[in-house]
């Protein structure tokens, strides 16, 4: 749904897309007319300059891609077919990873967490307290 909002928003002008902006406010506001006519203006140099960001935020992003195209390539002539296809496969598995903790749970903090609680009990301070204890 949302994909199809942005594929109409593309194919509509900024000037299309303010005028249908002011139109809703007008509509659910009750704007006057002299506040109609400055939204306008404002609406038509929002939707402007959200268009540059997003023809920029496209472009960036083709930039990335053939950037790590590139790379793969080279990486590819480095690597063997073996090598290679673990470093896709670790890659796959980080991705899903960061999407787990980008959900809010962190499994490595769970094992952080143990390894420092294990650590504690190797406490030198400890074991000669146990010592003295035996005696």
């Amino acid at each position: 749904m949302a994909q199809e909002q942005r594929q109409r928003a593309q194919k509509t002008t900024p000037e299309e897309r303010a005028a249908k902006q002011v139109e809703m406010m007008q509509e659910s506001l009750g704007l006057t007319p002299e506040q109609v006519e400055k939204l306008k203006a404002v609406q038509l140099q929002f939707a402007k300059e959200r268009e540059q960001a997003r023809i920029a935020a496209q472009k960036t992003q083709q930039d990335m891609k053939a950037k790590m195209e590139t790379y793969n390539a080279q990486l590819k002539s480095i690597l063997t077919a073996e090598q290679y296809q673990k470093y896709q496969q670790e890659r796959m598995n980080m991705r899903k990873g960061s999407s787990v903790n980008k959900q809010g749970t962190n499994k490595d903090s769970k094992d952080c967490t143990q390894q420092s609680k294990g650590s504690k009990g190797n406490n030198n301070q400890q074991g000669k307290g146990k010592g003295k204890r035996k005696s």
